[in-house]
């Protein structure tokens, strides 16, 4: 098989679930994908070599539903990644299972297709400027449940005060759960772990399997608010400067969100 260098990468969010060598399983989130491979995040490191069996859930627009595409990999490189703490594995199919090669190109030509073409645009409308008011950090976050147990999940959109998660599970709305979502500053060896409470506003169920999963972010532990200001402002500098969402204060937390959960020192996150 070709190397896999020699084909342009994608980023995207699939659902994919993977069979280790010890036979169990896991639910985790592909990061990039080619014609000819992916990467994906675990918590846990592998050794270059490996053989691991994916199923990767996709979107096929062609025929309006999702699609499973089933390949055997091996593990080429793995790195720590220092801004999600977790591991990052870059995967070269070996195999592909039936139909998966065809729906790997599908899904490649889908996400390099252009948003819109020269010729899809209407240049007798007045031009509208979008002010972004949201921050587009992309950063591994972990929910410490309400009803116990742990959610690992992924921000698509943040702000002091809101987040949209990508989840693998439905969360109840109004729900009160832990979060911790790691900080990295410029210039600071360390990675900050920021602990706050999230409420459940709202979810959308997506087509590859995704929960988009919207909170309220309040009573932040000690300097986590703090934190998370100053590194929306060092990554993405332009928007702060046009937004005004960084100076908004997080609501109080009531009696009942307080008793809602342990102590965040408590939750055994990390």
């Amino acid at each position: 098989m070709e190397d896999r260098r020699q084909h342009p990468r994608f980023r995207c969010k699939l659902r994919t679930g993977v069979l280790f060598p010890d036979g169990h399983t896991e639910l985790l989130w592909a990061e990039d994908i080619s014609c000819s491979g992916l990467s994906i995040h675990a918590d846990k490191p592998q050794r270059v070599g490996v053989r691991l069996r994916v199923l990767v859930f996709m979107f096929n627009h062609r025929r309006g539903k999702e699609v499973q595409a089933e390949v055997t990999t091996r593990v080429v490189s793995c790195v720590l990644d220092t801004s999600t703490t977790d591991f990052r594995l870059a995967l070269q199919v070996e195999e592909f299972v039936g139909e998966a090669e065809s729906l790997f190109q599908a899904q490649v030509d889908q996400l390099s297709a252009p948003l819109m073409t020269e010729t899809q645009v209407r240049y007798d409308e007045r031009p509208s400027v979008a002010h972004a008011m949201s921050f587009p950090l992309h950063r591994r976050v972990k929910l410490a449940l309400a009803g116990g147990g742990n959610l690992v999940g992924w921000t698509e959109d943040v702000t002091p005060t809101k987040m949209r998660v990508a989840l693998s599970e439905k969360l109840e709305k109004n729900s009160v759960h832990g979060l911790d979502i790691p900080v990295v500053l410029a210039g600071e060896p360390e990675i900050f772990s920021v602990h706050a409470k999230a409420r459940v506003n709202g979810v959308v169920f997506r087509p590859m399997g995704a929960f988009a999963t919207h909170f309220s972010v309040f009573d932040y532990q000690a300097e986590g608010l703090t934190l998370l200001r100053k590194e929306l402002r060092e990554r993405f500098p332009e928007i702060a400067e046009e937004t005004m969402v960084l100076t908004d204060t997080p609501e109080p937390s009531t009696e009942e969100d307080t008793e809602a959960l342990p102590s965040l020192d408590d939750l055994g996150l990390y």
